[in-house]
């Protein structure tokens, strides 16, 4: 994975950024030459380490005895709604790890019936 996809990961950024003009200004500076990966790209990477990250929290996910699981909804600017789904933990190091484990786009009404379901679903995955 490139260090731009592990910063959009980390810090849950959107795959657009790699065509803002700011980062690539950032980059021009920091790596002069450097060739910014288009957003297709970009988006093709990230989908393909998914699963090396979900067997990699998953693996986490069974050493540890106690976990706090956290769920949002929560709605964007553009008015697109939300759920997402976190399971906190303190890993063999003494780190605080939250990864998001889900986030499913709400085309539905926020029934308690529509969000058991997907809540349902993660636990079950």
């Amino acid at each position: 994975m490139t260090a731009i996809g592990k910063v959009i990961i980390e810090n849950m950024l959107p795959i657009s950024i790699v065509e803002s003009e700011s980062m690539h200004e950032l980059l021009a500076l920091l790596v002069p030459g450097y060739q910014l990966l288009c957003r297709q790209t970009m988006t093709d990477r990230l989908d393909r380490q998914k699963s090396a990250v979900a067997e990699k929290v998953k693996a986490d996910l069974t050493a540890v005895q106690h976990v706090s699981v956290t769920t949002n909804i929560w709605t964007f600017v553009s008015n697109d709604t939300y759920l997402s789904f976190m399971a906190s933990y303190i890993d063999g190091n003494w780190k605080v790890r939250t990864p998001l484990w889900a986030m499913i786009f709400m085309e539905e009404r926020h029934t308690q019936a529509v969000i058991t379901e997907f809540l349902s679903d993660v636990a079950d995955e």
